[in-house]
C-alpha cells in the first residue's frame, strides 16, 4: 500500500513521500494527524463517510470518530495544497515553454487548479474549489481502489466491486 499512496500523492497532489525516513509521516502545522495518515485513515473508513449522514459521524463511536476526524484532516491538507496550486500558477511569457516552473502545474490538482484560472480569464464558468477537491478525491479513491480491493468485505462481490464502483452506482 505504501506504493501506492507514493504514487497518488506524488502524481495527484504534489507531495512526495520519501521511502527511508519519516518525513511522510510529519504533522503540519494547524494539523493532527500526517498527509500520509489522514489519506490512509480516510480510504480506510470509506463506507460510513458515503453511507451515514454528517451527524452519524459525530456518535461517540471511535471507528466513527477516526473516519470524521481523517476526513477533516484529508479536506484541510486538500485545501491548503489547492492553495499552494493557485499561489505557483504563472502565465507563460513568450518563448516559455508553457511557461511552468519545473513541478509546477505538473500534478493533478496543479492541472485542475490551473484550467479553474483560465475558465476564468476566459469569462467562462470553471471548476470551484470545493469541485477540484472532490474530483481529486474521486481519483485518490478509484486510484487506491484499483490497486488494493477489499478483501474482507461484508459487501458481496467485494473483490469485483470496491467502494468507487459502488458509489458511482448510486448515479446512473
Amino acid at each position: 500500500m505504501k506504493l501506492a499512496l507514493h504514487v497518488i500523492a506524488g502524481a495527484g497532489f504534489g507531495v512526495p513521500f520519501t521511502w527511508n525516513s519519516t518525513s511522510s509521516d510529519e504533522i503540519w502545522p494547524s494539523h493532527h494527524q500526517s498527509f500520509r495518515s489522514a489519506i490512509d485513515n480516510t480510504l480506510h473508513h470509506l463506507l460510513p463517510l458515503m453511507f451515514l449522514p454528517k451527524w452519524a459521524l459525530g456518535l461517540p463511536v471511535p471507528y466513527l470518530r477516526v473516519a470524521k476526524e481523517s476526513y477533516e484532516e484529508f479536506g484541510g491538507y486538500m485545501r491548503e495544497l489547492l492553495e499552494r496550486e493557485k499561489k505557483r500558477e504563472k502565465k507563460p511569457e513568450k518563448g516559455e515553454a508553457g511557461g511552468m516552473e519545473r513541478g509546477e502545474g505538473t500534478n493533478l490538482l496543479g492541472a485542475l487548479a490551473r484550467h479553474a484560472r483560465e475558465c476564468e480569464e476566459l469569462g467562462e464558468v470553471g471548476l470551484s474549489d470545493d469541485e477540484i477537491i472532490g474530483n481529486t478525491f474521486i481519483f485518490l479513491i478509484a486510484g487506491h481502489e484499483t490497486r488494493y480491493p477489499k478483501k474482507k468485505s461484508p459487501l458481496p462481490l467485494s473483490g469485483y466491486l470496491d467502494y468507487s464502483h459502488i458509489s458511482l452506482s448510486f448515479v446512473p
